[in-house]
């Protein structure tokens, strides 16, 4: 039916005749709903050329019916339409949505797309003026969530590269995001990592929690490598930190663990 429509204004159209809006934008949101993109694409190439803009409320509806069958691409061309003849009043109205979306699609563990979708929001800047009284707008909720979805998929290198990509535009992450991403490299016996985010917090004046040393810690221990466990140590008295017993303790238990009597009698004598 909404192709016979479509044919019959093709028709109208041809004999200039004038057309009226509601019908155009009442068949626009249909084609969107049906997900018939091919005859919505149409439509919205020939109103461009005619110069007449969708108005907002249709625009919004086609956006919403992109988001949910997650065509990001398409997506994007109808975030700069609604910027192009709406403004930022125009991305006020959808930026609900597209947080709503970003959050049911990291609930189903879709981070690749959620993290598309987390793209667009910052390209066209919704998250500058986001609810301050919603935290599920607010940036470092929204990065820490996604990073931390990677990291209970076992995505270490994404979860990485994840944050430096994000880091290196000026977002800022949680210092709960750099521990728990240490934390998990650590654990996952890759130290080089683990001290690299390390390093990165320590160049941000942020604190390591105690666990992460000693995860590091116990990671040197049962590699038996004794001398990078007395390396983490002295790096963090170096700093100026104080070494809490939990992590001598760790350090006491590694050093035993690995044969390590005279630098355990050294830890003993602390």
């Amino acid at each position: 039916k909404l192709q016979w429509i479509g044919c019959l204004l093709s028709t109208v159209r041809s004999k200039s005749m004038v057309i009226d809006g509601k019908v155009i934008n009442n068949l626009m949101r249909a084609y969107a709903r049906a997900e018939l993109w091919s005859e919505l694409q149409d439509m919205l190439d020939d109103l461009k050329e005619r110069g007449i803009p969708p108005n907002l409320e249709t625009l919004h509806g086609i956006l919403v019916s992109y988001l949910k069958a997650q065509e990001f691409g398409k997506a994007q061309s109808i975030f700069v339409g609604i910027q192009e003849c709406w403004g930022q009043f125009g991305l006020n109205q959808v930026r609900q949505d597209c947080y709503a979306m970003f959050w049911s699609l990291l609930e189903s563990k879709e981070t690749s797309k959620a993290q598309t979708l987390l793209d667009l929001i910052l390209k066209f800047k919704l998250s500058e003026k986001s609810d301050p009284n919603n935290s599920r707008q607010e940036p470092s909720v929204v990065l820490h969530a996604l990073l931390i979805r990677f990291l209970q998929k076992g995505e270490l290198q994404n979860a990485h590269s994840f944050l430096t990509k994000y880091v290196g535009i000026g977002l800022e992450f949680p210092r709960s995001s750099f521990n728990r991403l240490s934390y998990a490299f650590a654990k996952a016996q890759n130290l080089v990592k683990a001290e690299e985010v390390v390093a990165q917090m320590h160049k941000g004046g942020m604190q390591v929690d105690d666990r992460v040393y000693r995860k590091i810690i116990d990671a040197y221990g049962h590699a038996k490598q004794v001398s990078q466990m007395g390396r983490i140590l002295h790096d963090m008295e170096g700093k100026g930190l104080q070494v809490p017993r939990e992590v001598l303790k760790s350090t006491l238990i590694a050093y035993l663990q690995a044969g390590a009597f005279l630098n355990a009698r050294d830890i003993v004598r602390r």
